[in-house]
């Protein structure tokens, strides 16, 4: 396993690490620690299921620092969800790994480190073995945000 996977595990509750296990947390933090070493454009190249478009530079900056997040451990837990990604970016974010949403319970009034804002359960499926996981994504508000929709709907 990879060095900095394992201390961040280490660090971790046997609780939490259970749950990193149900959650495919090891597939998504190999993932996203070859899309920061390896930059977008090789990434989705040698990906088995790359994107149907290209992303723009925007989005691409948003896969970074959802990727970053993932490297320090973050979306497992309403305590540690994923910040500052908007529902849209969320969604591009995970389809990236190959996973598509399948539920949302949101809470409208949740408190993050003394920040009121949204905090959105999520379920996802992998597109291909059918696995599911959850994970938490909090944002201040869901902001319009016409580029990801844009993206978004050229895939359906």
């Amino acid at each position: 396993m990879n060095d900095q996977l394992d201390k961040l595990l280490d660090s971790w509750t046997e609780e939490k690490q259970l749950l990193a296990i149900n959650n495919r947390f090891a597939y998504i933090f190999a993932k996203a620690e070859l899309f920061l070493e390896l930059g977008p454009e090789e990434y989705f190249a040698k990906d088995a299921l790359p994107p149907k478009q290209e992303y723009s530079n925007t989005t691409l900056e948003v896969l970074k620092r959802g990727c970053e997040q993932i490297m320090q451990g973050r979306g497992l837990t309403p305590e540690t969800a994923f910040i500052n990604i908007s529902v849209n970016e969320f969604n591009v974010f995970m389809n990236m790994f190959h996973f598509t949403k399948i539920d949302r319970k949101t809470n409208h009034k949740y408190l993050l480190n003394n920040e009121e804002g949204i905090l959105d359960k999520i379920t996802w499926q992998h597109v291909v073995d059918k696995t599911q996981m959850e994970n938490f994504n909090f944002h201040k508000k869901a902001p319009r945000d016409d580029d990801f929709i844009n993206e978004l709907m050229k895939d359906l």
